[in-house]
């Protein structure tokens, strides 16, 4: 039976969300290798860079609320 608490089923929402991007940045960071041409390795941290300022905005705008 799914939960019906909003506090909790947003708790759970930013869970996954948070998880996700985690997962996306795991992978690009994975995808980094020195062998790799370095425009190839640009492209994935800069996907990198941008997760990270996402998931920093993310949590400053949940502290807000």
């Amino acid at each position: 039976m799914p939960n019906l608490d909003p506090w909790i089923n947003q708790n759970e929402a930013t869970n996954k969300f948070e998880n996700h991007l985690l997962s996306i940045r795991d992978e690009r960071q994975k995808m980094i290798r020195s062998n790799c041409h370095p425009t190839y390795n640009e492209r994935h941290q800069k996907i990198i860079e941008l997760i990270d300022w996402t998931l920093e905005k993310y949590k400053a705008d949940m502290k807000k609320t």
